[in-house]
């Protein structure tokens, strides 16, 4: 059961961020330094797509697993989330969020300290 949330969670992310990348307007990198074209460069590889995806999914599982009273694989779903994509800075805010939500202190001060 927790594989099937886990792929449903991870089409749902697939689907969203799919969305999101042909909705986006086309930016002109040549206006751009050189260091924040390699930066956006840098987010749309295979491996970030990956992180992001994987992040995205796991935090899907965590709110299924929430919602269905589960608060304790829903602590590990939302941890592992945040620390798949350190970079998403709104997913590691709201991950805190819900950590602190869960009375999970600790984690929640482990994640912003980037442990």
């Amino acid at each position: 059961m927790p594989s099937c949330l886990h792929l449903v969670a991870v089409l749902a992310a697939g689907l969203i961020l799919a969305g999101c990348t042909s909705a986006s307007k086309p930016r002109n990198l040549l206006a751009k330094n050189t260091k924040e074209a390699a930066a956006e460069a840098e987010d749309r590889s295979p491996a970030a797509v990956e992180r992001r995806v994987e992040a995205h999914a796991r935090y899907a599982t965590g709110v299924v697993l929430d919602l269905n009273d589960e608060s304790e694989e829903a602590v590990d779903e939302y941890f592992t989330a945040a620390m798949a994509d350190v970079r998403d800075e709104q997913l590691v805010l709201e991950v805190t969020r819900r950590l602190l939500q869960l009375r999970q202190q600790e984690k929640a001060l482990d994640l912003l300290e980037g442990r």
